[in-house]
């Protein structure tokens, strides 16, 4: 006797018998010494069939919606937990390879660099000697005195693309390939140039428009008000490190490119 899954397609009635679909074909039954499930046969019902030797049905029972609901999540369970164990044997070979590749300092240098660019402080802005908001280094580079909100914008897009630069440089295959170490600090010279120019710009429109309604004294009034506005920034602490890692990157990169020698510690990464 052997016992499987089927499923009702038809329901028996005074005209004729049931039907189940089994491994593929469908067997005739009836409710008669073979049912043994306290509730009626349904369409779609889950059951378990019962049969002998002779290929007879022996005996019907109806699967509950429980015991399938069960079935089906520790299914799911299972397909998940192949998922992830596999998810994980594939994120521990990229890790390898980055490690194999990039090294393991550049790896702690790189990383330490991602979450102070986004979360540690790169501006200040103060007034009266109170900082009154500060930005992240990814903020910062979309800073705007016309509207110093530092919200995410397509300069922090490139400064987003510029650090994970060295990450790249362990799967780009091309001899320019350890530039990209010097991305984030390429970023962070047009970052503070633009702040310049615009606090500048800032300051001549001011001293320009003084002069034409207010004279020279009113210029001159301009002129030490202007010279106040870059005391209303100040560099954070992320800003700094940032910047020390970046220079270090791109020393690195340039090195590198030009096949000149590391120290030992930092010589461990290699190209792809």
């Amino acid at each position: 006797m052997k016992t499987n899954r089927g499923t009702v397609i038809q329901v028996p009635s005074a005209t004729g018998a049931g039907l189940i679909f089994l491994d593929g074909q469908q067997i005739s039954f009836q409710i008669a010494g073979i049912w043994q499930s306290p509730i009626a046969p349904a369409i779609n019902q889950t059951v378990e069939v019962s049969v002998d030797d002779a290929g007879d049905l022996t005996r019907i029972v109806v699967i509950d919606a429980q015991t399938l609901a069960r079935e089906k999540l520790s299914q799911f369970a299972g397909i998940a937990g192949g998922q992830s164990q596999l998810a994980a044997t594939q994120g521990k070979a990229a890790f390898e390879i980055l490690r194999e590749r990039m090294g393991m300092p550049l790896m702690i240098a790189a990383a330490i660099l991602v979450l102070l660019w986004f979360f540690g402080t790169g501006l200040n802005l103060i007034f009266g000697g109170v900082i009154v908001k500060s930005f992240s280094v990814a903020d910062t580079l979309s800073f705007d005195l016309n509207d110093p909100t530092g919200s995410f914008g397509f300069w922090s897009f490139l400064g987003l693309l510029a650090v994970l630069a060295p990450w790249a440089t362990s799967w780009v295959r091309a001899r320019w390939a350890p530039l990209l170490f010097c991305a984030p600090l390429a970023i962070m010279v047009l970052a503070y140039a633009r702040l310049s120019w615009q606090i500048y710009r800032k300051v001549a429109q001011s001293i320009e428009t003084a002069k034409q309604f207010g004279g020279s004294q009113a210029a001159e009034a301009a002129e030490r008000m202007a010279a106040n506005i870059s005391s209303q920034f100040a560099f954070g602490f992320a800003f700094w490190i940032v910047f020390l890692l970046s220079i270090g990157f791109a020393v690195i990169g340039v090195m590198r490119f030009k096949g000149l020698p590391l120290p030992s510690i930092l010589a461990k990464g290699k190209s792809p």
